[in-house]
């Protein structure tokens, strides 16, 4: 889910408001980077008990993006043998557009990639 970002130009994220975690810090961080090709956001939401909605700005005139979110039940969880599926990427609901902004739920302890090309 991160390797869009291998290669890519670095860009800059803005983030306000939101929960933190204990040490302060803000429970949702980015990454953002382009290449010829697309723009790509990627979003960690650290918090282990509340989801947090997302608002994405400036990403141009870029058409609807393409997105997948890996979460699990519990931030422990790991994929195994006997369950190889129980930490695997799903499509993340993204309403909105380009003018106003695009908006998501990240549930608790989970991490996101938005991709616009």
């Amino acid at each position: 889910m991160h390797a869009p970002h291998i290669g890519a130009t670095a860009l800059r994220v803005d983030a306000a408001g939101g929960a933190t975690v204990p040490d302060g810090a803000r429970a949702v961080s980015g990454t953002a980077s382009t290449d010829s090709a697309r723009m790509t956001v990627t979003l960690v939401n650290r918090h282990l008990t509340e989801s947090a909605r997302i608002a994405l700005h400036g990403a141009g005139d870029l058409a609807q993006p393409d997105t997948q979110l890996l979460t699990a039940a519990s931030p422990r969880d790991q994929n195994s043998a006997d369950d190889p599926d129980r930490v695997a990427p799903v499509p993340l609901a993204v309403s909105g557009n380009a003018r106003d902004g695009w908006q998501m739920d990240l549930p608790p302890h989970s991490l996101a990639t938005v991709q616009f090309r």
